[in-house]
C-alpha cells in the first residue's frame, strides 16, 4: 500500500480507530487497520473483542492496499509530524511514514490475522441530535461496578431508554423499534463522532453510523431490571419544589468544597431551600436556593443527597439551565428530578442519622 493523505485528516481517522484498539501489545487488535480502496478513500479501523470503530478520508495519491500498524505508535508518530501531508508506504513487515524531512519506519502486525467483520443486520433508526445527546446524558447513571453487569449499560425497550446504578435513574423516550442493551463505552464513542446518525440494532451487536465515522459494539447479554416499575413509583410525587438549575448547581459546588464523603443536607420549605454540608476536620458550608414554586410542602422537610449524584441529575434534565422540579416521596425513596429537556431523572436520598 502507498497513500498520500492530508496529515490533519489522517490524524482524525486514526484517532477514531485507535480509541477502539486493544491495549494488548503485539496482538493484531492492538493495531489500526489502514486500507486504501480503488476510489482513493483511506479507511482506518480499530477493534477489540467488544467494540470497533472506523473513519475515512480522501487520499491525494496512492496505490491500493492495506496494513495493520500498532495504534499507539502510529498515533504518536502522526502527532509529531510537521507537514501538510504524509505518505505511508508499506513493504514486507514495515510501514514507512514520510512527511517533509521527517521519516519514520514502524514494524507492522500480521495482516492475515485481521478478522473479517460481517455487517450488522437489524432494525435501523434515524435519531436526531436531541435523542443522541439525551442518550449520552442517560448513560451517566449506568453502573461502573463490574460485578453488576446488568446495570452497566443503557437499556432500550418499549420506547424508553434508561440507565440506573440503583442510586440514580435516568430515562429518555426513544423510537419503539430500538430494543437493545447498549454498552456505555460504545455509545459514548459514537457520540464523539457526531450529533446525528443512524442506529442499527441486531441480535447481539449494534452499529452507530455517525457523521465522522462508524462504531460497532457488542450488546450486553445480561437482562436489565424493569425500569418502568421504578418510573411508576415516582410518577406522582406528593410534594414538589422547583428551583433554578444553575443556582442549585452553583450551591452544590460551593458546599462540595468542604467534603467529598458527607452528604449535602437540603432543608426544603415553601420559602426556600437551605443547603449545608459538614466535612470532618475540614469545615462546613451553607447556602440558600430560592424556590420557583412548590406544592404539598406544609412543613420544612430535610433530605440528604450525594451532591455528585444530584448534580448529575440536574445536569441531565436541564443541560442548558432553566427551571427544575424536585419531586419528594420521602427521605428513603427515589426523588424525581424533572426539567425542560427530554431526559427525566430520579435520585435516591442518603440516610441521615
Amino acid at each position: 500500500m502507498k497513500a498520500t493523505v492530508p496529515l490533519a485528516d489522517l490524524r482524525r481517522v486514526v484517532g477514531v480507530a485507535a480509541r477502539a484498539a486493544s491495549g494488548v501489545a503485539q496482538n493484531v487488535y492492538a493495531g489500526v487497520h489502514l486500507a486504501l480502496d480503488d476510489e482513493g478513500t483511506v479507511t482506518a479501523t480499530g477493534s477489540d473483542v467488544e467494540m470497533r470503530a472506523s473513519a475515512s478520508c480522501a487520499a491525494t495519491d496512492g496505490d491500493q492496499g492495506a496494513a495493520v500498524i500498532p495504534a499507539k505508535r502510529l498515533s504518536a508518530v502522526l502527532d509529531g509530524l510537521r507537514s501538510d501531508e504524509v505518505t505511508i508506504t508499506t513493504e514486507g513487515v514495515e510501514a514507512t511514514l514520510t512527511a517533509g524531512r521527517s521519516r519514520v519506519t514502524l514494524r507492522v502486525l500480521d495482516l492475515q490475522q485481521w478478522p473479517r467483520f460481517a455487517p450488522v443486520e437489524g432494525q435501523a433508526c434515524q435519531l436526531d441530535s436531541a435523542t443522541w445527546a439525551g442518550l449520552g446524558r442517560v448513560s451517566v447513571a449506568a453502573s461502573t461496578d463490574q460485578a453488576r453487569p446488568s446495570l452497566a449499560g443503557v437499556q432500550c425497550r418499549n420506547g424508553l431508554a434508561g440507565a440506573s446504578d440503583t442510586y440514580r435513574l435516568f430515562t429518555l423516550p426513544i423510537p419503539e423499534a430500538i430494543d437493545a442493551h447498549l454498552p456505555v463505552r460504545g455509545l459514548r464513542e459514537a457520540l464523539r463522532l457526531g450529533t446525528e446518525g443512524v442506529m442499527v440494532t441486531g441480535s447481539n451487536e449494534a452499529c452507530f453510523e455517525m457523521a465522522s465515522g462508524t462504531v460497532w459494539t457488542r450488546l450486553l447479554a445480561d437482562d436489565p431490571p424493569d425500569l418502568n416499575r421504578a418510573l411508576a413509583m415516582i410518577a406522582d410525587p406528593p410534594a414538589v419544589v422547583a428551583f433554578d438549575a444553575d443556582e442549585m448547581l452553583a450551591v452544590l459546588r460551593l458546599v462540595g468544597v468542604v467534603s467529598i464523603e458527607e452528604p449535602a443536607v437540603l432543608t426544603i420549605s415553601a420559602e426556600g431551600i437551605d443547603v449545608s454540608r459538614t466535612g470532618v476536620d475540614i469545615g462546613d458550608a451553607a447556602d440558600h436556593v430560592d424556590v420557583r414554586g412548590s406544592r404539598g410542602i406544609e412543613e420544612p422537610q430535610t433530605y440528604g443527597f450525594n451532591p455528585a449524584f444530584l448534580t448529575d441529575a440536574i445536569e441531565a434534565v436541564a443541560p442548558d439551565g432553566g427551571r427544575v422540579e424536585l419531586g419528594l416521596l420521602g427521605p428513603r425513596r427515589l426523588c424525581r428530578v424533572h426539567g425542560p429537556s427530554v431526559v427525566d431523572a430520579a435520585v435516591m436520598p442518603v440516610f441521615l442519622s
